[in-house]
């Protein structure tokens, strides 16, 4: 935390910052924010379940994906506490990447890739990802896997905020209903390119793997280049 001119001590900071978030004047939330207050007066509920991206994101935020503000987002659990919850929602392709170049690492009789081999694995995995990681609401989160189960998408799939946008229903202080043929139309529509991010995920990580001198010494190929020659 930053002490102002240089002067007071980080506690002082500290109160100066959390009154700022208390009054409103700085643009963030927080369990002590006016808009909390007022959820959990409108509510009629004492305490909060919030999670970090909740409190670092402005009182006037709207989920990407289902367009609610916060106050249509919470709503009281069954413990009686008022859920004001965001979560950061990713493409699972990069998780991806790290398990397949750990895959083929265990079944060399020697492994020779390095450290410089694991980073190469890591700065390829946004290269075969859909969608950049985005702050979304807890319940388009919960949606996905749920809209996966009911249509039968590959396991590693996992939709975008804007498709998300398209199958849920939202409705306020409420979990989403969810429009399964609406959610089994975007998977027909990536089904075949999700097969060849998935060859391509395996390139990469059987270069990483393999190829320790290689990895060392050249650029990482685009995913055209992948597709023509393998795909």
């Amino acid at each position: 935390m930053v002490i102002e001119n240089g002067k007071g001590t980080y506690e002082e900071s500290r109160e100066r910052f959390f009154a700022g978030v208390a009054r409103g004047s700085i643009a963030l939330d927080g369990v002590m924010s006016p808009l909390t207050k007022t959820l959990m007066e409108r509510f009629g509920t004492k305490s909060v379940d919030m999670t970090f991206g909740w409190a670092c994101t402005p009182m006037d935020w709207s989920c990407p994906a289902c367009g609610r503000t916060k106050p249509e987002i919470v709503r009281v659990n069954s413990k009686g506490h008022l859920m004001c919850r965001l979560v950061e929602h990713h493409d699972h392709m990069k998780d991806l990447v790290k398990a397949e170049f750990e895959r083929q690492c265990k079944q060399q009789e020697r492994v020779i890739a390095d450290e410089f081999a694991k980073r190469f694995a890591s700065r390829a995995a946004p290269m075969v990802s859909a969608y950049d990681n985005a702050m979304i609401c807890d319940d388009c989160n919960s949606a996905d896997p749920t809209a996966k189960s009911a249509v039968g998408t590959h396991k590693d799939f996992s939709y975008s905020p804007q498709e998300i946008r398209r199958f849920v229903r939202p409705r306020p202080n409420m979990p989403h209903a969810i429009d399964t043929e609406a959610a089994a139309g975007i998977w027909r529509e990536h089904e075949h390119t999700f097969a060849l991010r998935l060859k391509i995920i395996e390139r990469i990580a059987n270069i990483a793997a393999h190829e320790q001198s290689l990895v060392s010494g050249i650029a990482i190929p685009t995913a055209r280049g992948f597709c023509e020659s393998s795909c």
